[in-house]
């Protein structure tokens, strides 16, 4: 890989590492200013229709994976006229698809304050429910086709760049309008309007740096495969969505906003995660679509250690701490028990087996298999809802991420498997041996933070400090993990970093 494609990588990865960080903050300051400024039932409630409206992603079909998949071919080639033809194709699509989220979003509005237990009126809910669907539908419409051509075009430091000035924004805006006029739906109203600043730079920016000729015919046969992703869209859906979905109808809204707070965390540390990927995945599908299986191989297993590494040290140290730091988040609630140890735990587990299963899916996705994985996507889709109905009405709330953790696992197997059988051919084996060694360095770190250490009183300070002793054992143990399960791919990054400094001096 040339420098200057390095150089690029990194920045992406830097990029959307930042923007996850940013998103990340926001994500915990703007519900822990709900909760204080209107109570449980209301976060509950927020946090509950931004599920339902994440419904209209199933409409979606998949079509993102198969737009940028398209992508990668033409934009190595330098081919103009078939990049403009992807282009066209989605911006005609996604603008069709705003306008059925309007409807979507009006027959939600309508319909959802009938189901759900609570007091509020139906005017209320039915208005918020609206107002809540503003930056979706600014994305679908104006947005998403520009942010794809560069994630595809390894440019995604620029779309991180203009989301994450929206974000700040939206942030600050939400902290002044809850100070002087406490009102939800002036909170969702003017932080949902902020978002009109990404069609806007991203716009202009697109037409500085690419030609685009809008006049070229769309390509009929590219939203053919949306079909193949369309499983794949189902399985996200149904992941990001199902438990608040399922205690929303059999519990009620307290024990949403208590999960909701929860997700915060498990949620936040995946965004941040994942964010890796979008960085990496397009040099992978560059050097795939290329055919250069050498190149492929080689920056799959800098992703995937890094993934384990990573994914392992976040999720450890927030199953061990994560119930600490909620009664902490909410220490000024009182209207609902936040003391939930084993959901943050089983929690932590399934999302991360959700990161380190990353590489293998995004690899498929790369190869443009998309039909041959869909049926796994609906197997962990069918499962998730399935199980998560079945342990709520067992064991109340924790039966959600039971569900979960059951329906990621299955999908996290399969796919590991379909990438030894069906793409870059590599052994099951390497998988296992690392998911052993990087399981048993965690349960051995969970052992001593239990045994050994003790919070004593609820504090930031103290829990800054316990969750700081909880990291320095849990990355010892998994140093010693990578050593024993990693070694082919520390020589990889070290030879990396060897070239790399000699590119410099």
């Amino acid at each position: 890989m040339s420098p200057i494609k390095k150089d690029r990588t990194v920045l992406n990865v830097a990029s959307t590492i930042t923007l996850q960080i940013i998103t990340l903050l926001s994500g915990f300051l703007v519900p822990k200013f709900i909760l204080d400024a209107f109570g449980s039932q209301i976060n509950g409630l927020v946090s509950s229709i931004t599920q339902f409206l994440g419904y209209i992603s199933l409409v979606e079909g998949g079509v993102g994976a198969v737009i940028l998949a398209n992508l990668y071919g033409p934009l190595a080639n330098n081919d103009s006229e078939k990049i403009s033809a992807v282009i066209v194709t989605a911006n005609r699509f996604f603008k069709h698809l705003a306008l059925i989220f309007l409807g979507y979003e009006i027959g939600l509005a309508i319909i959802y304050p009938f189901f759900i237990k609570t007091q509020l009126s139906w005017e209320y809910i039915a208005s918020l429910t609206l107002i809540m669907g503003v930056s979706t539908f600014i994305q679908y419409y104006f947005a998403i086709s520009w942010k794809l051509m560069l994630q595809a075009d390894r440019k995604m430091f620029v779309a991180a760049f203009v989301q994450g000035l929206a974000v700040v924004l939206n942030l600050f805006t939400t902290i002044i309008i809850i100070r002087v006029l406490p009102n939800i739906h002036m909170v969702k109203l003017i932080g949902g309007a902020l978002y009109f600043i990404q069609p806007i730079i991203l716009n202009r920016y697109i037409k500085k740096h690419y030609v685009i000729n809008p006049k070229v015919k769309s390509d009929s046969e590219l939203l053919k495969q949306r079909w193949d992703g369309f499983g794949i869209n189902i399985a996200s859906m149904v992941h990001a969505s199902t438990a608040t979905i399922v205690l929303t109808l059999l519990t009620g809204l307290e024990s949403v906003s208590v999960l909701s707070v929860y997700l915060l965390v498990v949620n936040g540390l995946k965004s941040l995660i994942t964010s890796i990927s979008s960085g990496i995945i397009p040099t992978i599908g560059t050097a795939y679509a290329k055919g250069d299986l050498r190149e492929c191989n080689k920056m799959f297993d800098l992703y995937d250690t890094i993934m384990f590494f990573v994914s392992f040290l976040c999720y450890t140290i927030a199953a061990i701490t994560i119930s600490h730091f909620t009664m902490l988040y909410t220490a000024s609630v009182t209207d609902a028990n936040y003391w939930q140890p084993a959901l943050g735990a089983i929690l932590s587990v399934a999302e991360c087996m959700f990161c380190i299963r990353e590489p293998y899916v995004n690899m498929a996705y790369s190869a443009g298999d998309f039909r041959q994985v869909s049926k796994y996507a609906y197997m962990e889709a069918i499962l998730n809802v399935v199980l998560s109905v079945i342990f709520t009405l067992l064991f109340g709330m924790i039966g959600v991420a039971i569900g979960l953790l059951i329906s990621i696992t299955y999908r996290t197997l399969i796919q590991v498997w379909y990438t030894q059988e069906y793409t870059i051919r590599r052994p099951v084996s390497i998988f296992l041996k690392k998911l052993i060694s990087f399981s048993s360095a965690s349960a051995v770190c969970a052992f001593v933070s239990i045994k050994i250490f003790h919070m004593g009183t609820l504090s930031v300070g103290a829990w800054i400090l316990y969750a700081f002793k909880v990291s320095v054992i849990e990355i010892i143990c998994l140093i010693i993990a990578s050593v024993i399960s990693c070694q082919s791919e520390y020589r990889i990054i070290k030879k990396m970093l060897h070239y790399r400094n000699k590119a410099v001096k």
